[in-house]
C-alpha cells in the first residue's frame, strides 16, 4: 500500500460589499493560474491589488494583503 498525501489548499476572502467569504482558486478569479503560482512561489506580495471579482454579488475589488 501506498501512502499518498493530498494536498488540499484554498485562499479565502470576504468581499467588502456583501460580506460574502469565498475561495479565490475556485471561484472564477484564477483561471490562468497566475495567483496559485505565486502562492506556490511564496511571491505573496504580488498578489497585493489584484482585482477580484465576488461570484455572490459582483463586486470587483482588490486584494490588499495575504496571510498565513
Amino acid at each position: 500500500m501506498k501512502n499518498i498525501a493530498n494536498l488540499d489548499w484554498s485562499l479565502d476572502i470576504q468581499c467588502p460589499s456583501c460580506e460574502h467569504v469565498f475561495d479565490i482558486s475556485n471561484s472564477g478569479n484564477d483561471d490562468d493560474g497566475e495567483i496559485t503560482v505565486k502562492i506556490f512561489n511564496n511571491k505573496w506580495d504580488d498578489i497585493k491589488g489584484h482585482r477580484i471579482s465576488c461570484p455572490d454579488c459582483g463586486k470587483v475589488f482588490l486584494i490588499d494583503e495575504v496571510i498565513y
